[in-house]
């Protein structure tokens, strides 16, 4: 089944209006980057001393770009979004000619793909 023809003019106005430059497999492309964070605040009473620390947390980070500046792009890919370095989770293409790269930082000491622990 094609697409109609005016997907593609939407979608290539979507990433000319809202997306930025980004590297993935060591390729320039544009896409829109969605790069959501939450402060969270962990605190603990002790005595009537308040213990804890602010830690922020980040969700993972998210990519729109057209399927076919990805088209060889697989999971555990590098990516390079605002100068930090991230790996591609997962691919989902939307059926529209786009598609939603989820990103994550991988742990400085897990070395492997095992095991790996988010940030």
């Amino acid at each position: 089944m094609t697409r109609p023809a005016y997907l593609a003019k939407v979608n290539a106005t979507l990433l000319r209006v809202h997306g930025e430059s980004v590297r993935v497999n060591g390729v320039d492309i544009t896409a829109i980057v969605d790069q959501p964070s939450a402060l969270i605040k962990a605190r603990a009473l002790d005595g009537g001393t308040v213990i804890g620390q602010e830690v922020e947390q980040q969700e993972l980070p998210t990519l729109w770009a057209d399927e076919a500046a990805v088209a060889s792009v697989t999971e555990g890919d590098a990516a390079i979004v605002r100068g930090t370095e991230y790996r591609v989770a997962r691919l989902d293409p939307d059926g529209t000619g786009l598609t939603l790269l989820t990103l994550y930082r991988p742990s400085v000491s897990s070395s492997n793909t095992a095991g790996r622990r988010w940030r």
